[in-house]
């Protein structure tokens, strides 16, 4: 008999467990953690709110079996389009920034886009030393000196040539603009960017955690 051993179960884990005994029903499947408090996805009550811990509970993926798995654990969902901007002297940009800029006066819709595009015609690809290196190197000197360090800086609390760029610089890590993209909102166009995190899953009521919420089927439907 085929023993499979499932470190962390958070969804992740989860997934991957309920997948292996699905594939074979005689197989022994442990799922191994420490809490089953729901891994990067757990939530804590303190003072009557409810606080993500390792994120926001927002799901989605590229993949739509992925989604498709996790809400199929249990809990109640509820499907949201996103709808957020980024404030910058004084009016919202829809997000992401590169996208949005086509809310922006034609002056500064050339002046983002050229950064952008710039960058990326002249990208060595090379490895970035550090954040700072991988925004400018990525998205240009504009971009990267009016918004993106600035809102790092102020995110991390620390000069950005102390991070490390490897988290960021990963193919497919983050999402970055297609030139079709770009050029539209130079025009003026809108575009949607970061696509597969357009639409979202979000828990309807509760935590993600072991004292309550989807965790608690799923954990039910793998035994």
């Amino acid at each position: 008999m085929r023993k499979i051993a499932v470190l962390g179960c958070g969804y992740a884990g989860l997934l991957v467990a309920i997948k292996a005994k699905r594939s074979n029903s005689s197989a022994e499947v442990l799922c191994i953690d420490r809490d089953f408090a729901g891994g990067l996805l757990r939530s804590v009550v303190l003072n009557g709110f409810v606080f993500d811990v390792g994120g926001s509970h927002v799901v989605f993926s590229k993949r739509r079996e992925i989604v498709a798995g996790i809400l199929s654990l249990g809990g109640e969902w509820v499907r949201r389009e996103r709808l957020a901007y980024v404030y910058m002297d004084g009016g919202f940009i829809p997000y992401p920034f590169e996208n949005g800029i086509y809310v922006l006066p034609a002056e500064l819709r050339v002046r983002y886009g050229l950064s952008i595009l710039k960058a990326l015609i002249s990208s060595s690809g090379e490895r970035p030393r550090n954040l700072r290196e991988w925004i400018v190197n990525t998205f240009g000197e504009e971009v990267a000196s009016d918004y993106l360090i600035p809102y790092n800086e102020k995110i991390w609390k620390r000069p950005l040539e102390q991070i490390s760029a490897d988290w960021a610089y990963i193919p497919g890590r983050l999402p970055l603009p297609s030139l079709e993209d770009i050029v539209k909102a130079i025009a003026g166009l809108p575009t949607v960017g970061y696509r597969e995190q357009a639409v979202f899953y979000y828990p309807r009521k509760g935590a993600l955690s072991s004292s309550g919420g989807p965790l608690i089927d799923a954990r039910r439907s793998l035994a």
